[in-house]
């Protein structure tokens, strides 16, 4: 697995948790996929810190033809979460 590591600029002015709480990502997809989660062979994503939910992974297909659940960073599961 690759990835791409670029920064951004934050949209307020607090800044997120430095430490993300994250498994690495080739065994974050094995979980997702686990649960349900679309199996592709590559993927388009970033990883983004969310207020409510914590640091999760937005992926899509490469085609861009999927619309696939978002995916929570420190388990695996896609959205909507599991109770």
């Amino acid at each position: 697995m690759t990835g791409l590591v670029s920064r951004g600029r934050p949209s307020s002015r607090e800044l997120p948790p430095a430490k993300v709480d994250s498994g690495r990502l080739g065994e974050v997809i094995v979980a997702a996929r686990r649960r349900g989660f679309s199996d592709y062979p590559f993927y388009n994503g970033y990883l983004i810190h969310l207020e409510r939910e914590g640091w999760v992974w937005y992926l899509q297909s490469l085609s861009r033809r999927d619309s696939l659940p978002r995916i929570r960073a420190r388990d695996g599961a896609p959205y909507p979460y599991p109770r």
